[in-house]
């Protein structure tokens, strides 16, 4: 199905892992059914058996990833804060430039 070089999708290789996790038939057999290399379904089939494990883990990963965001979301906010809290000192900081040069007799 897929040309050499070209990306298939994870459904793809699903289905394709499964079949070759039933053992009915040999890796060659199904290699040729789906037009992929043997390679490429041991390939996919270690990957599966590696990252199965998370699906049963899935509360505790989301639980860490939204803490993650949370955090992240946390510190934007005070990014932003400090970026506005500049921002004011700033403006001010040139307002009072702009004055003491008034004040002083001397022009931009």
């Amino acid at each position: 199905m897929a040309k050499r070089g070209e990306s298939v999708s994870a459904e793809f290789k699903f289905k394709v892992v499964l079949e070759a996790l039933r053992e009915e038939s040999s890796l060659a057999e199904i290699a040729s059914k789906y037009d992929v290399t043997s390679k490429s379904i041991q390939n996919w089939k270690k990957e599966f058996i590696e990252n199965g494990k998370s699906i049963f883990n899935k509360t505790k990963e989301l639980k860490n990833q939204k803490n993650a965001l949370n955090e992240k979301d946390e510190y934007i906010e005070e990014l932003h804060g400090t970026v506005g809290e500049l921002t004011v000192q700033l403006n001010w900081l040139k307002k009072k430039s702009t004055q003491l040069e008034l004040m002083s007799g001397r022009k931009k």
